[in-house]
C-alpha cells in the first residue's frame, strides 16, 4: 500500500519535482505556483504520511480564505465538493479546517471574506488580518449597532437570541428565522459592502410575527426585551444604520477566521492546554496550520493515521515536533481524524481514514490564486 500511495502522488504531481531521503523519511516535493510549495513526505521508521504546503504569505497573487459548506451555517460537504464549486476563481489547494456539531456549524469562530459567520468561543482561532498578516489566539466578540441617535450593543450572530439581547442574523443563517411575539425583528438593506467587519445599512421593515422567511440580500437584526424597545425607539423605516464587529485583544479588523483546538506552538514551543491524554497523547489523523517566526510564512499539514502499515498518524507534541522543523513558530491544531483532508490542484492527495473516504465538513481553508 504504502507503495502505491506513494507512486500515485509522484504520477499526480508532474513536473518540478525533487526526491531526497533525509532523516529516514523520503521526501517528493513539488511547487505548485510562485511562492507555494508542496512536500509530501513518507516516514520509513515509523508508519507515516504526511502532506505539507508551505506558503509565502508576500506573494500578492495569493489569497486565503475560509469557505463555509454550502454558504449554509448548518451544512456540511466534503473538501472536493467544496473546491470544485469554485467555477471563477482558481482554488490552488485546500484544507480542512474548524470542528462542527452535528447540525454542521462550526464550533468556533469563522470569517469568511469578512463577514462574520459565527461568534469566537473560548478556543484558540488562526486566522488572517486585513493586513495580511497571520495570528494565532482567543478572541473575544463585541458588536455595535450605530444609529443616527445612539448605539447599542449586538450580543451575537446567527444563534437564539437570549434575554434583552439584540442579534445579528445573515443569509449564512438559512431560508427562514424564527421569532416570537417578545422580540422585534428588523430587516436590513445593506448599503456597502462588509470592509473591516463592519457595514452599513438602511432599515427595509420592522416584523413580530413568529417566523419569516429570509429575504434574498438582505440581513436581520432581532432584538428581545430592552433591545427591543431601543429598536423600537431609535430606528424607523428608511434609518441608515452601521454595524461593527471588533474581536479584542484584537486592534485590527480581520478578514479571515476559523477556530481550532488546541494551540501546539506559542513563540516556538509545545503547549497543550486541553490536556485530554486519549486525544492529546494517542496517534490520530491530523491536520494543523503552522506560522513562521516572521509572520510571513504558512505551514498547512495533514498526517493520515489510523491506517496500520501505512499510517499511524501523530500525537499533539510529534505534530507540533514536525511544525517546528518545518520552521513553524507558532502553531495550531485543527479538525482531525476522518475529518483530515488535503486537495492540491482540484486532487485528494491524502488517504482519509473513514472507510467511504472524504468526511463531509464544516468548512474549509482555500488558497486562491488571482488569474
Amino acid at each position: 500500500m504504502k507503495k502505491r500511495f506513494l507512486t500515485f502522488r509522484i504520477l499526480l504531481l508532474g513536473c518540478f519535482l525533487f526526491t531526497s531521503s533525509v532523516d529516514a523519511q523520503i521526501v517528493v516535493t513539488q511547487t505548485i505556483a510562485a511562492g507555494v510549495e508542496y512536500s509530501a513526505v513518507q516516514d520509513t521508521i515509523v508508519p507515516r504520511h504526511i502532506f505539507m504546503l508551505k506558503i509565502d504569505l508576500t506573494r500578492p497573487a495569493l489569497r486565503l480564505h475560509t469557505v463555509k459548506a454550502k454558504n449554509r451555517l448548518r451544512s456540511l460537504a466534503t473538501l472536493g465538493a467544496m473546491v470544485h464549486s469554485f467555477k471563477q476563481e482558481k482554488v490552488l489547494a485546500a484544507i480542512n479546517a474548524d470542528f462542527f456539531s452535528k447540525s454542521g456549524a462550526p464550533v468556533n469562530l469563522q470569517i469568511q471574506r469578512g463577514e462574520l459567520l459565527t461568534e469566537p468561543m473560548a478556543y484558540p482561532v488562526f486566522g488572517i488580518l486585513t493586513s495580511g498578516r497571520p495570528f494565532i489566539r482567543r478572541l473575544k466578540f463585541a458588536g455595535r449597532l450605530t444609529a443616527p441617535h445612539g448605539d447599542w450593543p449586538i450580543a451575537g450572530v446567527n444563534r437564539q437570541w437570549q434575554k434583552d439581547e439584540l442579534i445579528y442574523f445573515n443569509t449564512f443563517f438559512g431560508d427562514s428565522l424564527p421569532a416570537n411575539p417578545w422580540s422585534a425583528t428588523v430587516v436590513l438593506i445593506p448599503v456597502s459592502s462588509w470592509k473591516h467587519n463592519s457595514g452599513k445599512f438602511k432599515v427595509d421593515y420592522f416584523t413580530y410575527v413568529r417566523k419569516i422567511a429570509f429575504p434574498k440580500n438582505r440581513a436581520i437584526l432581532v432584538g428581545h426585551g430592552k433591545s427591543k424597545a431601543w429598536l423600537e425607539r431609535h430606528l424607523k423605516k428608511g434609518s441608515l444604520v452601521t454595524l461593527r464587529f471588533r474581536f479584542p485583544p484584537l486592534k485590527e479588523a480581520v478578514l479571515d477566521a476559523s477556530g481550532g483546538l488546541p494551540q501546539i506552538l506559542q513563540n516556538g514551543k509545545f503547549i497543550d492546554r486541553f490536556q485530554k491524554k486519549g486525544f492529546s497523547k494517542k496517534r490520530h489523523p491530523r491536520t494543523a496550520i503552522g506560522i513562521s517566526r516572521d509572520r510571513r510564512k504558512l505551514i498547512w499539514m495533514v498526517v493520515d493515521g489510523r491506517q496500520p502499515g501505512y499510517s499511524v498518524g501523530m500525537t499533539l507534541r510529534e505534530l507540533a515536533d514536525f511544525l517546528k522543523k518545518q520552521g513553524a513558530y507558532d502553531a495550531i491544531n485543527l479538525d482531525g481524524g476522518g475529518s483530515s483532508t488535503m486537495i492540491v490542484r482540484g486532487k485528494l492527495v491524502n488517504h482519509p481514514s473513514d472507510a467511504a473516504g472524504e468526511r463531509p465538513i464544516s468548512n474549509a481553508w482555500m488558497l486562491f490564486q488571482e488569474k
